[in-house]
């Protein structure tokens, strides 16, 4: 399927990432850029076979506030992008509803100046609700480290490694640049903005500002050692840091947070109880949510470290011992977490009293290497098969 600067072309794909042709569209002139629109691991999602009666053109503003641009019939062939599609900060959304409203199939860019789109040539991921592939890596790395850096790209990197590898999730491909570090992140890596600060064992530090292609080597706060910090993973807030959790690594038993600010700042905070393996995500408007990996039975099964506060305090879920899962929040308050054998199940961070997880009925086919939020709702996660998959909210 193509999205062109004026004209949604509805020839739909049979397997994702297939780009129809410009000249399979007989409407189409040579050289108009397209956004193509693919699917995942269950094709055709747009068309009325799939029960789709209806396909709106959305723009979604930086609010979260969807606004219908243009719709169409399935088999209409075409879509009109207007102008007011076009201008401003914000994402293209596609979506495939049925008669009575229900939405069948959804998908979006991440935020990008729109008036791009007539020279961008991006792709828009649009899935059936559930488990869809999104892409698979050019290298699939044993233990990598991932971060967002900006809205657009996904960052990975080994831990022996000076190479950066971006993911764009706009144009959905991935390149590789050769020593772009020069400090390898063999004890962690943290990304804010477009900083990536990596640390190694040996305790020297390097923050690459990615936007303005410049290095320096900030020291760590007083009393923080690398050997604190192997194998944690870093948590991007939306106070504009960065939140790299000791309580993470699957080797260490920590309390320590580390936060890196928007400035390349750094200062250690702490957590109520020592864990490990604990999986750590940011509880938009509140802060910083760890959970699992307590080693004490009597300690919560999840905390809060709050935007602003230097110690946590404990959230009402039972004592959880659970190592090695990643996750993400898939609304504004529910957090979908991936444990190492695939299995998913949902807390809800809300909750006041006689708080539980909640086992989904999805599964990844294979166990699960890090977690990423989805902008509308649901995760990305990275699987030991390179596979980016998308879990629907």
């Amino acid at each position: 399927m193509l999205l062109r600067t004026m004209r949604l072309a509805a020839s739909l794909l049979a397997a994702p990432f297939v780009a129809v042709s410009l000249a399979a569209c007989g409407s189409s002139t040579p050289g108009t850029p397209v956004i193509h629109v693919t699917s995942g691991l269950e094709a055709s999602p747009l068309t009325s076979a799939a029960g789709v009666a209806r396909v709106e053109l959305r723009v979604r503003a930086q609010d979260g506030a969807e606004t219908v641009a243009s719709t169409a019939s399935p088999d209409d062939g075409g879509l009109d992008v207007p102008d007011s599609a076009r201008t401003g900060i914000g994402s293209l959304a596609i979506a495939g509803l049925a008669s009575d409203g229900t939405e069948l199939a959804y998908g979006r860019t991440p935020p990008m100046d729109l008036s791009g789109v007539v020279t961008l040539g991006a792709r828009i991921f649009v899935q059936k609700p559930g488990l869809a592939r999104m892409l698979t890596l050019t290298t699939q790395p044993a233990a990598p480290r991932i971060g967002v850096l900006g809205a657009q790209f996904l960052a990975l990197v080994e831990p022996s490694s000076e190479d950066l590898e971006l993911v764009d999730l706009i144009g959905v491909s991935s390149t590789r640049s050769a020593g772009a570090l020069a400090v390898p992140p063999t004890a962690a890596m943290m990304l804010a903005g477009t900083l990536v600060l990596t640390i190694a064992t040996d305790g020297s530090a390097s923050l690459l500002d990615e936007n303005q292609g410049t290095q320096t080597s900030p020291a760590l706060p007083s009393g923080v050692s690398p050997a604190d910090l192997v194998g944690a993973r870093a948590v991007l807030g939306d106070d504009g840091s960065s939140y790299l959790v000791g309580a993470t690594s699957p080797s260490l038993t920590s309390d320590l947070v580390l936060q890196l600010g928007a400035d390349g700042t750094l200062s250690a905070l702490r957590l109520t109880t020592p864990r490990k393996g604990a999986l750590a995500v940011w509880y938009s408007g509140h802060g910083l949510v760890v959970v699992g990996g307590a080693l004490d039975g009597g300690a919560a099964g999840a905390e809060l470290l709050a935007a602003g506060a230097t110690h946590a305090s404990a959230l009402p879920f039972p004592s959880d011992p659970t190592e090695g899962a990643f996750g993400a929040l898939g609304d504004d308050h529910t957090l979908l977490r991936a444990h190492p054998d695939g299995a998913i199940d949902a807390l809800d961070l809300s909750c006041s009293s006689g708080c539980a997880p909640a086992a989904l009925g999805a599964k990844l086919a294979d166990a699960p290497t890090d977690g990423a939020p989805m902008e509308r709702g649901g995760a990305l996660f990275l699987t030991k098969a390179g596979a980016l998959v998308q879990v629907d909210a």
